[in-house]
């Protein structure tokens, strides 16, 4: 796809919203009725930041190989991909801190230098969700 490749500018002047090139005073998006609409300014404002944003979004990904609208497009599920690898990873990290005390509690066990209750390490280390199971 091909696009101005620019880092793009909200631009806002004398009742004029549009977005340019960083450093041009053309305008990328620029239109009749753009700034006339019924829309009230602060909506104008933010359609043209939003717009701004999408057009670096596609710039940065295509650094890295990726065609930058299909990039945008697929945010949301990128977005929810994330969000998923993170609980998985925070249950995986819950896992190590269980291991983690029980192991440490084990050894302990084994020189002699934790006194329980004659439970793995119960007595001295504290309780995790994921103890018992």
């Amino acid at each position: 796809m091909s696009f101005t490749r620019a880092r793009w500018v909200a631009f806002r002047q004398s009742g004029v919203i549009e977005v340019q090139a960083e450093g041009a005073r053309c305008p990328i998006v620029g239109w009749p009725g753009f700034d006339d609409s019924f829309r009230a300014t602060a909506e104008h404002w933010a359609n043209a930041r939003l717009i701004a944003a999408a057009g670096n979004a596609a710039t940065e990904v295509e650094k890295h190989g990726y065609d930058g609208m299909a990039a945008i497009v697929a945010l949301p599920r990128l977005i929810e991909a994330c969000e998923y690898a993170l609980r998985q990873i925070e249950g995986i990290e819950e896992v190590f801190d269980y291991l983690d005390l029980e192991l440490r509690a084990a050894l302990g066990l084994a020189r002699g230098s934790v006194v329980c209750d004659g439970r793995l390490g119960e007595a001295s280390l504290p309780k995790t969700s994921l103890r018992g199971r």
